[in-house]
């Protein structure tokens, strides 16, 4: 029987383009996309014309239909909603929506009421729809043209009132009721004269012919005003625009031209940047003959995410234009299409922020895109600012609505992140099928199979942005400081959601390194604080704190070390597994280990292990501070995690002859519950861990006859840490062992690995002047004549300034190989 395939499809991949699937069903979910519209209705014009208005239209005209809007409510509602916003601010909102993200793009719609010819209809909308759009991309000439052939005498009026209230110009016509009189002619005939003083003079603008205009419009039959005073109406709105914006006339004209561009402008197609929609699809039910409704006659933007909306050969508007036309034949207003998501006018003072969350998804085996059903919250401080969000193509853009321009200003780079989850999961079917996030009650999960429990990642049940050490651009830096500059979607602030905080059992985040003594204190009787400080050569030496990480492999199922350079040679791939700590903006080392691999196990500190399950940080963590760099909703790597891990350590003997610290020269051995999963199978590891000094002999004389007599270089030193460690351990492990338990009806398969470090290497070197003391080997123990055993590791202990009758560590030589500062043997960050 053939298989089924279950496909997303959008209204877009319906139209003859969605590819066949041979031998077997297809089965199609239709997927709505988002389209977020600008609506603009009573703002924008008069009833029969085609000027649009600074603020709300007011007259005669502009009552038509305005008590039947108010009896429905769904009407009622959107007009009060954009009746906040003037038509110049509509506009300007354009341009803010546009910055936020550049993946959109724009088509205008314009409409009519239903008074009229309908094939007139078609033509009014159409000139509102170009007067708009020559209003966004700048064409001065050209809305001047439109706007002198579809005039009324009312919008004159209203465009004087407008800069009469506004500049204090004394154009005032006393009134708007359509008719032309003295007033009018009066402030028309001032405005001409304040617009060459006040604007044209000081900006270097073509001044108007007051007495040739005047002229013109008194032997007008119809009192319309010429081209030349609607480019000067023009040049007003177009300061008025920039100065809501923040921004220099000149950088506003600039911005403009790149929404006009071609291509690579802000609307969805080159050719089609309106569509003509008469009086089909009106904003209310009332839908009688000579209608005159406010809401009617508006002009909508649609903003589109261009990879989402219809081919340009496909967006096919309905020739026909002696009838309104339907829903089912519209390419845009198709019930099938899209979700209308309508732009809140308080966007005009927002700044939109992007950003991307990843996590390693363990059924595609890769590293993937939280998808969208997360609501982010933005904050200042303590204060929640109101904002909206959007998704595409992994990137989350969230649109923070701050009340004024000033305080968008003062904020904008100080604004911090949230978002909370209840039982909320990324579950993935399969390696085919596209994450997405659902709700599982703990109930739910707890009653899944091991392998059933694979399909779910785990999202952090609270999130902060706080202290957070994010990429962009592959620059990691803390949060905060990226905030500092502007985001866009193609390149947001990338956060980890399996970035690594270690913690002891209680869940704290207090880590500190030590030195390599029985309580971790180094001379000054002080525990290290972590450190990313790399001073071989300095008095006391300093070194970074360092970790290595054990990683399961998706490839095989096995327990690794990390490599993060994972070609070259040993060398350089075993040193790129001492993996530091990240530094935060301040320089200072922080706990926090930036991007892990997949499968992250087990992260080994100071030669412990913390385990790295589905636990994260929450808030009630003990001594939990975001002042003290603290981090919210990180994956944990908790001390020796009890749930999951169990630990024994096979103890030497006290009375060893050589270098023993505690753990150095031990065999630990360690079960890891989980973590692996072939798909069938729970996985389980077992590590058998050994961390050693490397000491080098200066005296190769002392050993035995025939011996080499040359000390070890540096680098003979260093290529036995890393390849001869390398090469033990795989050698140790390609037998490739495992152990299955076959009593549940899935197999719990339990795995060895085996996990050598070398610590350290030592140089023994004699105090000056030369005392030779031979060391020999009696039995099976290493001992000094004049010394016991004992006497012979605190020589190993000892300052250089130590009395030369002892053997002692090398300043020089304790700087080169990592020391801690009080020349002791270190175990630090190893």
């Amino acid at each position: 029987m053939a298989d089924t395939v279950e496909r997303q499809v959008r209204f877009r991949d319906l139209l003859g383009r969605t590819s066949a699937q041979t031998h077997g069903a297809l089965e199609g979910t239709l997927s709505l996309i988002n389209v977020h519209i600008l609506e603009m209705e009573d703002v924008l014009f008069h009833h029969n014309s085609a000027v649009m208005m600074p603020e709300n239209p007011e007259g005669e005209s502009s009552a038509d239909g305005s008590d039947d809007d108010a009896e429905d409510s769904g009407d009622a509602g959107v007009s009060q909603a954009q009746a906040a916003m003037s038509g110049l601010k509509a506009l300007a909102l354009v341009f803010r929506e546009l910055g936020f993200d550049e993946r959109k793009k724009m088509i205008i719609a314009a409409h009519t009421d239903t008074s009229g010819d309908v094939t007139y209809n078609f033509d009014l909308s159409g000139m509102r729809a170009q007067n708009v759009q020559y209003l966004l991309t700048g064409e001065k000439e050209n809305w001047a043209t439109v706007s002198y052939g579809k005039q009324k005498v009312e919008d004159c009026q209203q465009v004087l009132t407008w800069v009469f209230t506004t500049r204090r110009w004394l154009c005032n016509p006393a009134g708007i009721d359509d008719k032309w009189g003295p007033n009018t002619e009066h402030a028309t005939e001032n405005f001409i004269s304040y617009y060459n003083t006040q604007y044209a003079r000081p900006n270097g603008r073509t001044e108007l012919d007051s007495f040739a205009l005047m002229r013109a419009i008194r032997n007008d039959g119809k009192k319309r005003w010429p081209e030349e005073l609607w480019g000067a109406v023009f040049e007003l709105y177009s300061e008025d625009m920039a100065k809501t914006l923040s921004m220099p006339r000149a950088q506003f004209d600039t911005l403009r031209e790149g929404v006009g561009a071609s291509p690579g402008g802000k609307f969805l197609y080159e050719t089609k940047m309106y569509v003509a929609c008469g009086e089909s699809f009106p904003i209310d039910n009332a839908e009688k003959s000579n209608y005159r409704s406010q809401s009617n006659r508006r002009v909508e933007i649609l903003f589109f995410d261009e990879t989402e909306a219809l081919r340009e050969e496909d967006f096919i508007c309905p020739a026909v234009r002696n009838r309104t036309h339907t829903p089912e034949e519209c390419p845009l207003w198709n019930g099938w299409h899209f979700v209308p998501l309508y732009i809140d006018p308080n966007d005009l003072n927002a700044v939109a922020y992007h950003l991307k969350f990843q996590y390693y998804d363990r059924v595609l085996k890769a590293a993937a895109d939280v998808p969208t059903g997360i609501t982010i919250h933005a904050y200042v401080g303590a204060n929640e600012i109101p904002s909206r969000q959007s998704f595409g193509s992994g990137v989350f853009t969230v649109v923070v609505q701050f009340p004024t321009n000033a305080q968008a200003q003062a904020d904008a780079n100080k604004v911090r992140f949230e978002f909370r989850t209840e039982n909320r999961w990324i579950f993935a079917e399969n390696d085919s099928a596209a994450p997405s996030i659902v709700t599982r009650t703990p109930q739910e999960i707890a009653a899944l199979t091991p392998v059933q429990r694979w399909n779910y990642y785990d999202l952090p049940t609270e999130w902060g942005s706080a202290n957070w050490r994010c990429t962009v651009n592959d620059q990691i830096n803390d949060f905060a400081e990226h905030m500092k500059t502007r985001t866009s979607a193609g390149v947001p602030i990338i956060i980890n959601l399996d970035d690594i905080v270690l913690t002891a059992a209680n869940g704290s985040q207090i880590i500190t390194d030590r030195a390599g003594t029985a309580d971790g204190k180094d001379a000054t009787g002080n525990i290290p604080a972590l450190s990313v400080t790399d001073a071989p050569t300095a008095n006391p030496p300093q070194f970074a704190s360092r970790v290595r990480i054990l990683f399961i492999d998706s490839a095989d199922n096995r327990l690794k070390v990390h490599y993060p350079t994972s070609s070259g040679t040993d060398e350089a791939q075993h040193t790129s597994s001492l993996i530091r700590f990240q530094a935060n903006a301040a320089g200072g080392a922080i706990n926090f280990v930036k991007n892990p691999p997949g499968g992250a196990r087990v992260v080994v500190f100071c030669h412990e292990f913390y385990d790295v399950t589905s636990k994260r940080t929450v808030h009630t963590d003990a001594a939990f501070d975001p002042a003290k760099g603290h981090v919210l909703g990180a994956r944990r790597a908790v001390l020796d995690d009890r749930d999951a891990h169990y630990k024994k350590v096979i103890v030497q003997t006290d009375t060893t002859p050589l270098v023993h610290n505690p753990i150095i020269g031990d065999f630990d051995v360690h079960y890891l519950h989980g973590g692996g999963c072939d798909g069938t199978n729970l996985i389980s590891y077992t590590v058998v861990y050994w961390c050693a000094y490397v000491t080098l002999d200066t005296h190769p004389t002392n050993g035995p006859a025939g011996g080499n007599t040359e000390a070890p270089t540096q680098a003979e030193i260093n290529k036995f840490l890393s390849t001869g460690m390398m090469n033990c351990m795989k050698h140790w492990n390609k037998k490739e062992y495992e152990f299955i338990d076959n009593a549940g009806a899935a197999a719990h398969v339990v795995r060895p690995f085996f996990f050598f470090e070398g610590n350290e290497a030592f140089s023994l070197t004699p105090p000056n002047p030369a005392v030779n003391y031979p060391l020999i080997v009696q039995g099976a123990n290493l001992v000094s004549p004049a010394q016991s055993s004992d006497e012979f590791t605190t020589a190993l202990r000892m300052p250089a300034a130590a009395s030369p009758n002892r053997w002692c560590l090398s300043p020089k030589k304790a700087r080169a190989v990592g020391c801690s500062r009080s020349g002791r043997p270190t175990c630090r960050s190893r």
